[in-house]
C-alpha cells in the first residue's frame, strides 16, 4: 500500500510540473552562435604500484565556430528557408518582402494599356431620333510607358520617382440627315449651338444636313514621393508614402455643321476647343503585399492627392453663314479649381530571381475638376461669337486598364 501511495504521488508531480515545463520553452527566435558542450576533464590514470604519479598535460579545447547572423531573421522569428534564396526556391523570405535583401537601388519599367471614360456624356446634335454624342464612340485602349526608381537611403526608408504618360486617346463620328425640312431643303439636325433649338431654331445654325465631331486627349503624370515601411511578419508587407504629384490634361475637341439655309450657298459652322490642366500638389498612399505561395506575392496600392488645377481654355469658330465667306471668332478663358484624384492598383508580383521580379495587374486613376474639350463647346453660338465663353472646369475622367512589367533591384 505505501508503495502504491508513492507511486500515485510521484504522477501527479509529474503532472504538475509539466505545463510548467512547457510554458518555461524559450520561443523561437533568431539563430545564435552555436557553442559546444565544455571539453571533459583530462584522464589521469593511476600510476603504477611503487611510481611517482606523472601529470599529463589536458587536451586542448575546441573553439566555437562562430555562425553569421541572418539577414532575413527578424526579431521572434525563425527565417522559412535559412536566408539562402538560391536554394529554397520558393518559401516567403525569397518573395521580395524584405526590403534588406533586395539592395538599395530600384529600378522599374511597366506597360500600360489605359481607356478613358468621360463621366459626363455631351450631345453634340439630333433629330428624328438620332443623336451625335461623345457616349456613343468607345475611346480605345492608348499604350503607355511608366518608369520609375527608387534609392533605400536609410533603413525602412526609399525615396521614389516615377513618370507614365504620353497616352493619345482619339474619337471621331458623324451623323448626316437628308430628312425634309420644313424650309422645304434637307437637313434636320438641331445643334447644340443653338441650345438645340431652343427657344427656336435658326436657319445657319440649325436644319443641318451634316454633324460631325472629334476628340483628343492626352495625359502625363509625375509623382515624387518618400515611403516608410513598417515592421511586420515576414509573410506580409506595408508601407506608407508622402509627396508630390504632376498631372496634365490636354484636350481638343472639334465640331462641324453644315445647313442648306438660309442660302445661297451652304452654311458652315467650325468650332475648336482647347483646354488645358495644369496640376500640382501633395499626396499620401499606402501600399499592402501579402506572401501567396512560392514567390508569389499580391499587391494592392491606393493613392490619393489634393491637386491644383490651372485650367484654360481656348475657342476657334469659322463660321460661313451661307455666304461664301469665312469669318474666324477667338476667344479664351482661364481659372483655378482645386481637384481630387485617386488611384489603386492591384497586382501579382513573381520574385524570378533575388533581385529581379516581374509583375501584371489592373490600374486605375480617377481625375475631379477637369476642363474637359467637348464639355467646354457652349450651347449658344453668340458666346463664341460676341463672347464671353466661360470655362467650366467641372469634369471627370477614369483612366483604366491593365498592366504588366519588371522591377531590378541591386
Amino acid at each position: 500500500m505505501r508503495d502504491t501511495w508513492r507511486i500515485v504521488a510521484g504522477w501527479c508531480l509529474i503532472l504538475a510540473l509539466a505545463p510548467a515545463a512547457f510554458a518555461a520553452e524559450p520561443a523561437r527566435t533568431a539563430q545564435v552562435p552555436y557553442a559546444p558542450p565544455p571539453s571533459p576533464p583530462a584522464y589521469v590514470p593511476p600510476p603504477p604500484a611503487g611510481m611517482q604519479a606523472m601529470a599529463y598535460p589536458p587536451a586542448p579545447s575546441v573553439p566555437a565556430i562562430p555562425v553569421a547572423p541572418d539577414p532575413h531573421a527578424r526579431e521572434g522569428w525563425l527565417p522559412p528557408c535559412g536566408g539562402n534564396c538560391e536554394e529554397c526556391l520558393g518559401d516567403v523570405c525569397c518573395a521580395g518582402l524584405d526590403w534588406a535583401t533586395l539592395g538599395r537601388w530600384q529600378v522599374f519599367a511597366d506597360a500600360l494599356a489605359l481607356r478613358r471614360d468621360q463621366m459626363s456624356d455631351v450631345e453634340f446634335a439630333g433629330a428624328n431620333g438620332h443623336s451625335l454624342a461623345s457616349n456613343q464612340s468607345d475611346a480605345p485602349f492608348a499604350a503607355m510607358p511608366r518608369l520609375g526608381a527608387g534609392y533605400l537611403f536609410a533603413p525602412n526608408w526609399r525615396i521614389e520617382g516615377l513618370y507614365y504618360g504620353l497616352g493619345d486617346w482619339q474619337e471621331d463620328r458623324a451623323l448626316f440627315d437628308e430628312s425634309i425640312n420644313p424650309l422645304g431643303t434637307t437637313g434636320n439636325l438641331v445643334s447644340r449651338l443653338s441650345n438645340f433649338g431652343n427657344p427656336g431654331l435658326t436657319p445657319g445654325v440649325d436644319y443641318n444636313y451634316l454633324a460631325a465631331y472629334e476628340a483628343e486627349s492626352e495625359l502625363d503624370n509625375a509623382e515624387l514621393h518618400v515611403r516608410h515601411r513598417f515592421e511586420t511578419p515576414p509573410y506580409f508587407a506595408f508601407s506608407a508614402l508622402v509627396g508630390l504629384r504632376y498631372l496634365n490634361v490636354s484636350e481638343t475637341a472639334r465640331l462641324r455643321t453644315a445647313s442648306h439655309e438660309p442660302g445661297p450657298s451652304d452654311a458652315t459652322n467650325d468650332v475648336t476647343v482647347k483646354t488645358d490642366n495644369q496640376m500640382l500638389g501633395v499626396q499620401i498612399g499606402g501600399n499592402s503585399q501579402i506572401y501567396v505561395y512560392g514567390r508569389w506575392t499580391c499587391a494592392f496600392e491606393a493613392k490619393a492627392a489634393v491637386l491644383q488645377n490651372d485650367a484654360s481654355l481656348e475657342t476657334r469658330l469659322l463660321r460661313d453663314p451661307g455666304t461664301g465667306t469665312v469669318t474666324t471668332y477667338l476667344a479664351d478663358d482661364d481659372g483655378q479649381k482645386t481637384v481630387f484624384t485617386g488611384e489603386l492598383e492591384l497586382t501579382m508580383n513573381c520574385q524570378v530571381t533575388p533581385h529581379f521580379a516581374a509583375r501584371f495587374g489592373y490600374h486605375a486613376l480617377w481625375v475631379d475638376g477637369l476642363a474637359i474639350a467637348t464639355q467646354n463647346i457652349p450651347r449658344d453660338i453668340n458666346y463664341l461669337t460676341t463672347g464671353p465663353v466661360n470655362l467650366d472646369h467641372e469634369g471627370r475622367s477614369v483612366y483604366h486598364g491593365p498592366q504588366i512589367g519588371a522591377t531590378l533591384s541591386w
